[in-house]
């Protein structure tokens, strides 16, 4: 990108000049700090107050808002909207249309990918990687080292561990939290204030439906088999048989949706029968790769 731009001296609030690269269609508010060696791409806009680190790169036409803090060598990619008094650590990677809410704090070396949403005061602890087009709700916490893969979203107020992987289109729940190094799976849908430690929770194609077996909140234990998520003591054989009735007239589902329901029940009867607090931490998800899953 310095290639299209112009190396010039920039006087900073505090007296001090450093040579930057900037383009002649970006603008530096009032009382802006920028480091030494920075570079500011076309019609970019570094709102008042703002600091950006030595190295740092922003993208064209992108929005650094008032008071937010740019860490030496962070790249911020074209079009991304940084809100007010954000502050991103050293070595972060904000992807292109990404956008970060007013507060938010971004760790040294954390990743945002392209077209993300980062909530209002949430924070992406350090080294934390956020997937493309991935959502993250206003003051919810995301730990170091942990991963949100691509689509996926996270409620307002909830809590990721550290190291914990979030898998592809995944929805978590407001106020939900999930422990350190837990793994949920690809299209999972934990609810509103579940708690789900390392080995807590399952998650399955059951050949038509996607399956979570997980304890909700006051620790119920519950199952979503598609689109429909009840306690696992609500998953009677009436109810099983009154849901297959709905599919069949609505979406003239096949004969073998009855059986694969009943065997998402009874796995997930048998993942919780082997630990049935599931409290140790451990993960016992491979005591049920004994029964098939269809």
């Amino acid at each position: 990108m310095k290639e299209t731009l112009q190396e010039r001296e920039h006087r900073n609030p505090d007296g001090s000049t450093v040579r930057i690269y900037v383009h002649p269609s970006a603008s530096i508010g009032a009382d802006a700090t920028v480091g030494d060696r920075a570079a500011i791409g076309a019609y970019a806009k570094i709102g008042g107050g703002a600091t950006i680190g030595d190295e740092a790169t922003i993208g064209d036409r992108a929005t650094i808002g008032a008071r937010a803090t740019i860490g030496d060598r962070a790249r911020i990619g074209v079009y991304a909207t940084i809100g007010d008094g954000v502050k991103i650590g050293g070595g972060a990677r904000i992807g292109a249309y990404a956008t970060i809410g007013d507060g938010a704090r971004i760790g040294a070396d954390a990743t945002i990918g392209g077209r993300a949403t980062i909530g209002r005061r949430a924070t992406i602890e350090d080294g934390a990687r956020i997937g493309a087009y991935a959502t993250i709700g206003d003051r919810s916490t995301i730990g170091d080292g942990a991963s949100i893969k691509d689509g996926a979203k996270i409620g307002a107020y909830a809590t990721i561990g550290r190291r914990a992987t979030i898998g592809d289109g995944t929805i978590i729940g407001a106020y939900a939290m999930i422990g350190a190094y837990a793994m949920i799976g690809d299209r999972a849908a934990i609810g509103d204030r579940a708690t789900i430690r390392a080995g807590g929770s399952l998650h399955w194609f059951s050949g038509h439906y996607f399956c979570d077996a997980y304890r909700g909140a006051d620790n119920v234990p519950v199952l979503r088999h598609g689109c429909v998520t009840l306690p696992l003591a609500d998953w009677t054989p009436e109810r099983q048989a009154e849901l297959c009735e709905e599919h069949v007239e609505e979406h003239d589902a096949r004969p073998e949706v009855a059986r694969t329901l009943a065997h998402a029940v009874a796995v997930a009867r048998a993942f919780f029968a082997a630990d049935p607090q599931r409290e140790t931490g451990k993960c016992n998800a491979c005591r049920s790769r004994n029964l098939p899953i269809y």
